[in-house]
């Protein structure tokens, strides 16, 4: 990593307001460099999908489907899916930025032929997701890893055996990764987006799960015996990267684009009662742990925690995405230390690109 990117006087970073009766924020992406997220509130709910143009919360909605979600965000796109009134998945649905405005664009295929569908991830004014099929007599349900081009047509993605699950998280438009194989034994996985193969990046030792693609790479996590390591790929599973920097345990890398990796480390990542850690890092790397930016040292009080979750070049900018945490601690350095969470907000991060 150049040096400029450790220079705290290169770096902007705005804490963006919450909605009214909100106290809590989730970040999902960035769509035409606006932060993309979910809201709730102090007493609970259903979380709420905002954007921020102009730095101002803005409610995502859809013009039928009151119990929207919002997933990830890139480029000019929003991934999400609306729930069923009795609860569950209903139907996958994205948002494309026209302006200052959303409109919204329905994914869900017509017919009865998929009990429900969802999209996670956009990118290159496409999404990806997942979706059960009506299941024949006598067969069992099956997630299957879905793409949806521009325009709208879907596309199945194979598994890596036949019967085999897949699930879509995140697309450039060219590409599409995600996981193969049943929950707990889920691999990373890579499609071109028409389909035609699945290159599995995930090693045979390990869990591992890819979240974005961008620019020749793929990043994601790995879980091991010893925990989960932020995770790098350049289309193989020989071209593993373990982003984990110097005397931090564990971490996740959450999005990519023009060389750049985000997302977050731990220097602990469990209490002395054995509960896990909220005291997370916002990251920023370029290619291996060496380059590591610790962009929490960025982040003004009383924000103690803090997460990347998505990162462009847009105009000049190198613009990352991401939360700030408030959190307390009680019992502290005791076998019963617990923590509690107070409040997080919507963070961007900026900074000029020489």
């Amino acid at each position: 990593m150049p040096a400029a990117f450790d220079d705290p006087t290169r770096w902007t970073v705005t804490v963006l307001p919450l909605p009214k009766r909100m106290a809590f924020a989730r970040v999902m992406g960035l769509c035409g460099g606006h932060v993309v997220g979910e809201t709730e509130g102090r007493n609970g709910g259903a979380p709420v999908p905002h954007w921020w143009p102009g730095g101002q919360p803005q409610p995502i909605t859809h013009p039928t489907q009151k119990r929207v979600a919002a997933r990830y965000a890139t480029g000019d796109a929003i991934a999400g899916f609306w729930n069923r009134s009795g609860g569950g998945f209903g139907g996958a649905v994205g948002w494309r930025r026209a302006g200052d405005a959303l409109e919204v664009v329905d994914l869900h295929p017509p017919g009865k032929s998929w009990e429900n569908t969802i999209a996670m991830g956009a990118g290159g004014g496409a999404c990806a997701g997942c979706g059960v099929p009506k299941a024949k007599k006598g067969e069992r349900s099956r997630d299957v890893a879905l793409f949806w081009k521009a325009d709208g047509t879907l596309v199945e993605l194979p598994p890596a055996e036949v019967g085999g699950e897949g699930s879509a998280q995140g697309t450039d438009g060219a590409w599409v990764v995600g996981t193969v194989g049943a929950t707990g034994g889920q691999r990373a996985a890579l499609w071109p987006a028409d389909g035609s193969r699945v290159i599995v990046l995930g090693d045979e030792r390990s869990l591992s799960e890819a979240t974005a693609v961008a620019d020749g790479e793929q990043v994601g996590v790995r879980w091991t015996g010893r925990g989960s390591a932020p995770a790098l790929w350049r289309g193989s599973v020989e071209s593993f990267v373990d982003l984990t920097p110097k005397g931090h345990a564990s971490g996740n890398a959450r999005g990519c684009a023009r060389g750049f990796q985000v997302g977050l480390v731990q220097v602990k990542d469990t209490l002395r009662s054995g509960s896990g850690s909220m005291a997370t890092k916002a990251a920023l790397w370029r290619g291996d742990a060496a380059s590591f930016v610790d962009l929490h040292a960025l982040v003004p009080a009383p924000w103690n925690a803090s997460s990347a979750t998505a990162v462009e070049v847009r105009d000049g900018v190198l613009r990352i995405a991401g939360d700030v945490t408030q959190f307390a601690t009680t019992d502290e350095l005791t076998p019963r230390e617990s923590q509690y969470l107070v409040a997080s907000r919507p963070a961007l991060w900026e900074s000029r690109i020489d």
